[in-house]
């Protein structure tokens, strides 16, 4: 029997066609702006210039619309940190190097600056909930983007930068985790709680990936 939590969405929540994308560009926009109260057809199609028929016809109604533009929010998150991993990986020529780069990305990942984007993450995984179609689309991307970091960490792990006792994939899922316990703590408007405990987060992605027997 199929898992109707992880169920396939009914449209396609992924769209290439160039029309498709700027109907999602706009909707993106509107939806981190104000929200899906915001998403309105008559504006998304007079905004990127074609009539509500395409709409319908590339995404069903205006909900698969909506769910389509949250996971392109995902998407432009993901791709914006999986490409920063990438930089981070390309420029490490040693061990301590690696540690260097890695530490940069952590106080990255748990920064006050980065705090709008984990809460937009947080955002995307809660409207997730009561929608099988767009739950199974993010569990698709946190999986691919899971996937492309530990690439990464491989050959580091290959060379001995990394211990092999470590394993990849379940740092990669726990330390994703863990920036999503971080946006939690945002919301309490507490800034030396957050500084706190955004520090303890640093030190432990940091010591379960280098500090490893």
């Amino acid at each position: 029997m199929t898992n109707p939590v992880f169920s396939r969405p009914s449209v396609n929540l992924r769209p290439e066609h160039p029309t498709a994308k700027k109907m999602l560009d706009v909707t993106v926009q509107m939806i981190d702006a104000q929200g899906e109260v915001s998403v309105r057809v008559q504006d998304v199609v007079a905004a990127a210039g074609v009539q509500i028929p395409v709409l319908y016809r590339h995404f069903g109604n205006r909900e698969g619309l909506i769910q389509a533009a949250h996971v392109q929010r995902l998407l432009n998150e993901f791709d914006g940190f999986v490409n920063l991993g990438r930089e981070s990986a390309a420029a490490a020529d040693s061990r301590e190097a690696l540690m260097a780069r890695f530490a940069s990305v952590v106080d990255d990942l748990f920064g006050p600056e980065r705090a709008p984007t984990r809460f937009k993450r947080l955002n995307i995984v809660g409207s997730s909930y009561g929608r099988p179609g767009l739950q199974a689309a993010v569990v698709e991307i946190q999986n691919e983007a899971a996937a492309m970091l530990v690439a990464l960490l491989e050959p580091a792990q290959a060379i001995g930068w990394i211990s092999e006792s470590v394993d990849l994939e379940a740092y990669v899922r726990w330390l994703s985790g863990l920036t999503m316990s971080q946006a939690i703590i945002d919301l309490s408007g507490d800034d030396a709680a957050i500084a706190k405990c955004a520090e303890i987060s640093r030190k432990a992605a940091l010591s379960a990936l280098f500090d490893a027997n």
